[in-house]
């Protein structure tokens, strides 16, 4: 079924807000982290057969009774061979998910694997935010407005998320420039090592 209905039908239990319990909180962790890093390695292979997803997002995501996840919804991706980026007009008709998208997807309708890479940040923050919507209630237009005077997400309240994962992951995704950005490669890695360092999994229902 769909990532984002999973992560909202567990929400109490993949939040740890108020725990104090160390063992709990790692295996939330690793819970979430291993998801992260099964939609990483998918968006990697994704980028190796020069694809560009553009919809990037826990509800683009599936996962099964096993917890294996994977990327699905191809409708706005595009093939880029012999290509580093694909151009759109924002006039085009095209209904574009503006609060998972980058600054220079939105202000130039520039999409490439940095611009992927910022949508899998939005991702993180949604695992380790039991699914919640980014930036709230506020509208596309204002989130085009915030983004482009700097503003970025806040770190969820969850214990699960320290700041390896906000600083060093979501934020590194956020970077103004496409060039500061890690490539799924490294967030891959980045992840991997991450999860390395957390142990124990939850037992939770589909």
């Amino acid at each position: 079924g769909s990532l984002l209905k999973y992560l909202v039908k567990n929400r109490d239990i993949l939040m740890t807000s108020t725990s104090t319990d160390n063992d709990e909180i790692n295996q939330v962790r690793s819970q979430l982290l291993s998801i992260c890093l099964q939609i990483g390695k998918g968006m990697q292979y994704i980028v190796e057969n020069n694809l560009i997803h553009r919809d990037l997002a826990a509800r683009n995501c599936m996962i099964d009774a096993t917890g294996n996840v994977k990327v699905a919804d191809f409708g706005l991706s595009k093939n880029v061979s012999g290509n580093i980026y694909f151009r759109q007009q924002m006039s085009s008709g095209v209904k574009l998910p503006i609060k998972w998208m980058a600054i220079e997807s939105i202000e130039d309708g520039i999409f490439t694997e940095k611009t992927d890479i910022w949508s899998f940040g939005i991702t993180v923050w949604e695992v380790f935010n039991e699914g919640k919507t980014p930036y709230g209630g506020f509208s596309p237009t204002c989130v085009k407005t915030m983004i482009s005077d700097g503003y970025r997400l806040e770190a969820p309240s969850n214990s699960a998320c320290n700041d390896n994962i906000y600083q060093k992951t979501m934020l590194k995704c956020w970077e103004r420039d496409p060039n500061e950005r890690p490539t799924f490669a490294q967030v891959v890695t980045d992840i991997d090592t991450l999860l390395s360092n957390s142990v124990g999994y939850l037992d939770l229902t589909l």
